[in-house]
This record gives C-alpha cells, structure tokens and sequence, in this order.
C-alpha cells in the first residue's frame, strides 16, 4: 500500500460508512467552509476521486452560540450554528491515486517539532 492511501483502501467498493463530528460554529462562507468539519468539507473528504459516493450528509443540533465578549461580534452572537455534521457514503469505486496526489512529507510541511513525542 502506497503512502496516504490506506484510508481508503479499507472500506471494499459497495461498503457504506457513515461519520459524525462537532461543527459547532456558526454557518458561514457557504459552500466553501470546507476546513470546519462543514457538510461540504466531509463531502470533499468523501469525494469520487476517493472513491466515494455521498448518500447524505447535513448539520445536525441547531443551537445559539453565548459568547463572554460579544464587543465587535454582535453579528456573530446572533448566527444560528450546529454542534455536530454527519456524513453517510457509498464506496462506489477504488481510490484513484493519479487524481490526489500528495508529494511532500508530514515532516517536510511541519518540521520535526509538531511530532509528539518528540522523534
């Protein structure tokens, strides 16, 4: 198994899986909030280059948010959020590797001190 594809690989071509996670902000930038654990950034995640199919996925325990300072953030307090995303895919086909590509090492983005414990 090649590096960075294992994640993948584990689920056989017909398999579903299904994975929840907090969110727990409010909404915004949509569709392009994909680094928050968003509805849309589990889709990219679960994307058909991957090999997956979405069935479903959406934000889910709607909620206010209550912030200490709300000086400068009015707007912000008043934004409805989510305490948590799900997703449920299909794999529909094997990982293709030719459309993600990924040429660097962990180390080489984040350097030696972002391991713990140390190496």
């Amino acid at each position: 198994m090649g590096r960075g594809d294992g994640n993948c690989k584990l689920l056989e071509v017909g398999g579903i899986t299904f994975h929840t996670t907090h969110f727990a902000w409010p909404v915004h930038e949509r569709p392009w909030d994909y680094w928050r654990f968003s509805e849309e950034g589990l889709k990219v995640l679960f994307s058909p280059p991957l090999g997956f199919e979405t069935i479903k996925a959406g934000l889910f325990a709607p909620l206010r948010m209550h912030l200490d300072n709300v000086e400068g953030q009015e707007a912000l307090a008043m934004q409805p959020g989510f305490g948590g995303v799900a997703i449920l895919a299909k794999k529909v086909a094997p990982v293709n590797l030719e459309k993600i590509k990924w040429d660097v090492t962990l180390e080489e983005m984040l350097g030696l001190s972002s391991h713990y414990p140390m190496p």
